[in-house]
Formats: C-alpha cells, sequence, structure tokens
C-alpha cells in the first residue's frame, strides 16, 4: 500500500510572489495543499488563485505577525497595534499576560475571514510558526476548530536532529533550536487534546528541519526515509510535510506591517526548486509515495475499513475511556456537561495505522440521546480511524 505524505506549503496569502509560487508548485504536482494567512496583504489574490487552480486550502492560524484581524485583541498587540512577534508571544503566555478569550475570538474571526475569501469554512487550520500547540492556547484552538465544525489540524511533533543548524534564521540559531525543541513538547502536550476534540491529525510529520538552507535534496529524502520506514507494506502511514516555497517577496508583502527577512531571501525559491526538481518525483515513485491532499487521506484510509464488531465507550475528560456497553444502542445522560461518546468497530479488515480498529463518532445534543450503532457513517456521525481517535472525515 502506497504511503501517503501531504506537502502543505505555509503563508499563502503573505504576497503576491509567494502566492504565485505556491500555485506553481501546486501545478507541478510537488504540493498538495496550502494554508492561508488571512491578515496577509495578498490573501484576496491568494483566494482567487487557489479558486481557479483548485488548490486545496485551508486556514494558517496568526497571532505572532503582522495586524489582527480581529479589533479588541488588546493583550494580542502592542501600542502600535501590532501582534507581537513569536518570541514576545511566547513569554506573554508563558507569563499568563494573554487574554485567551481574545485569542478564541481572534481565531473566530480569522474563520469567518476566510470563508468571506473562499466560500467555504476551512477544513483544516494550523498555526502560523506553531503558536497552535501553546499550553492554554491549543485548547481554546482545539474547541473553536470542533465548534467550527473543522476536521483537522497539524501536530509539528518530528524527531530532531541535535546537530540541525537552522541556517535558514538570521538570528541566534541556538535560540532557535531551543524553540523547536519547545515546540515539540508542547506538541505532545497538545496531541490528546486535539484528540479529544475530534480533530484528525496525520500519523507523522516533518519539516522542522527541512526550512529554506536547511532543504536540500539529500536531506528532504533521508527525513522522508526515516518518517517512511514501516516493514508492513499493507500499513497506510500518513504524514504531512510543511513546506515555505514560493518566489522573493518584493516590496508588498508581510501581514500588514511589511515582509520578513526570510520572505525577500532566496530560501523561498530554494524550496521551490527542490520540490518541484525531477528527481523528488523519482524519488516518491521508488518509495510509493503519493502526494495527497488531506482530504483524499482521511477518505483513503476510511475506504479500507470492513466493520465486524462494536464497542461502545464514553470518553472521559482526562481522554481515558470507559467502556459502557456492547448492544446496539446505548441512552447516556449528560446533563452535568457534554460527554463524548464513541463507538468503535473492531476487528475490521486490514489494519490502520498498526491497529485493527474503527469508530464512529457522534457527539450528543440533547440532555438524553439515544445513539444508534451504525454500521456506516451517517449524516451526523463520523468515521474515526487509529486506535486513539486520530481520523475524522463526513
Amino acid at each position: 500500500m502506497p504511503n501517503c505524505l501531504i506537502v502543505n506549503a505555509d503563508d499563502f496569502g503573505y504576497g503576491i510572489e509567494r502566492n504565485d509560487g505556491i500555485i506553481n508548485c501546486f501545478k507541478s504536482g510537488a504540493i498538495s495543499s496550502t494554508t492561508m494567512l488571512v491578515n496577509g496583504v495578498a490573501a484576496e489574490d491568494a483566494a482567487t488563485k487557489a479558486k481557479l487552480a483548485g488548490l486545496p486550502t485551508g486556514l494558517h492560524l496568526n497571532i505572532s505577525e503582522g495586524k489582527p484581524v480581529c479589533a479588541s485583541a488588546k493583550t494580542l498587540t502592542d501600542s502600535d497595534g501590532n501582534l507581537y512577534e513569536l518570541f514576545t508571544i511566547r513569554e506573554r503566555v508563558a507569563e499568563g499576560r494573554i487574554n485567551l478569550n481574545e485569542v478564541r475570538d481572534e481565531l473566530q474571526k480569522q474563520i469567518d475571514r476566510f470563508e468571506e475569501l473562499m466560500g467555504y469554512k476551512p477544513q483544516h487550520v494550523d498555526g502560523h510558526q506553531h503558536v497552535h500547540v501553546l499550553p492554554g492556547i491549543c485548547d481554546i484552538f482545539a474547541h473553536v476548530l470542533s465548534q467550527n465544525g473543522i476536521r483537522s489540524t497539524r501536530c509539528p511533533y518530528e524527531d530532531l536532529n541535535p546537530d540541525t543548524n537552522y541556517a535558514w534564521f538570521e538570528g541566534d540559531t541556538k535560540k532557535m533550536a531551543t524553540f523547536m525543541d519547545e515546540v515539540v513538547q508542547q506538541s505532545q502536550q497538545a496531541k490528546p487534546i486535539f484528540r479529544r476534540n475530534g480533530l484528525w491529525l496525520p500519523s507523522e510529520f516533518c519539516g522542522l528541519q527541512t526550512m529554506g538552507l536547511d532543504m536540500t535534496k539529500e536531506s528532504l529524502k533521508t527525513t522522508l526515509k526515516q518518517t517512511f520506514r514501516n516493514d508492513n507494506k499493507d500499513d497506510i502511514v500518513s504524514c504531512e510535510l510543511m513546506v515555505h516555497p514560493g518566489y522573493r517577496t518584493k516590496e508588498e508583502g508581510g501581514c500588514g506591517t511589511g515582509p520578513d527577512e526570510f520572505s525577500q531571501s532566496d530560501q523561498r525559491e530554494l524550496e521551490m526548486d527542490i520540490l518541484c526538481d525531477s528527481d523528488m518525483i523519482d524519488f516518491y515513485r521508488e518509495m510509493e509515495i503519493d502526494i495527497k491532499n488531506i482530504r483524499s487521506v482521511m477518505c483513503k484510509i476510511k475506504k479500507r475499513a470492513g466493520p465486524i464488531k462494536t464497542q461502545c465507550f464514553t470518553v472521559n475528560d482526562d481522554g481515558s475511556r470507559t467502556k459502557s456497553t456492547t448492544n446496539d444502542e446505548v441512552t447516556i445522560n449528560h446533563a452535568e456537561g457534554p460527554i463524548h461518546i464513541e463507538i468503535a468497530i473492531i476487528d475490521i479488515e486490514g489494519p490502520i495505522h498498526n491497529e485493527a480498529d474503527i469508530r464512529y463518532v457522534k457527539r450528543p445534543t440533547h440532555d438524553y440521546d439515544t445513539i444508534k450503532i451504525l454500521k456506516e457513517p451517517s449524516e451526523d456521525n463520523y468515521i474515526v480511524s487509529d486506535v486513539d481517535g486520530q481520523l475524522k472525515t463526513p
């Protein structure tokens, strides 16, 4: 079974040059999706070009660069009304100096703005500079996505090589290495929170160590070989590769405060050239790697399932599960608060992520709900694969 690689280009909407580079990468088959900065100066241009090209587009939540979308984001912005930069926003979150209600409002405004631009709500949202995995923010982030029916996100957990130079970063590379270590640790903590809120995550992630000057064909191939080192060829391994291609930004770019140094360097074009190189396409073919967008991967895994036996569980606040019944239906009382019910279909045909386990999930909406265990997903049920509930599709 071919491995599934989601190649997602971040920062769509940052500038016209970035947009054009991402579109060209998509047309050449080098990327499969992108995530948009709706406060980017070229967001409207990005939306227009994405629709014309049929480029699968999600939202790139931004609370660490440029101007906010929500006017009430007081604790997120400095005296000039600009969002605090990456390291400052992280310090303020750690010190409890951020109003999390403002984070919620800004995220919702960015979702709404995305819908205005694209004509639909995003089905995937990740975070610019990984702000969505920050402690406290990740809880708000997951809850808002769940409320909006958004089905997937990014969890940037990657095995980091301590010798990585982070040569793309113009500042203190040791500070960047510390930042990357923190991102990985915070991603571990965020993962169960995302899953409890029904968000799908690819089984693997890479891209923290292959940005800009750190991306070569050799480094990218090595990373992907390690990622897809699976002896069981019947398993589907899904991986998101985070990339940052595009043409060099000229005068107009950024999110309201001008372009940064990384965008004005030739490093974006370097990534674009490597990703579009025919040698990489040949490599994917040799490794039996399929370049797929998120929705395609979710559907691919879903179609492999053939349910045989059912069990039902309640999901507790701490993420643990309590087996409740093996009957065809279960009636629950959740007057004291919402209860997340998972209906497990076990003993299916063919392994999923090394676990022969698949679930249908329904969140009750009334004080008393009777949930019918179904053999196929219906309009108000979602199929979830992987023993930890990773995948949620319509």
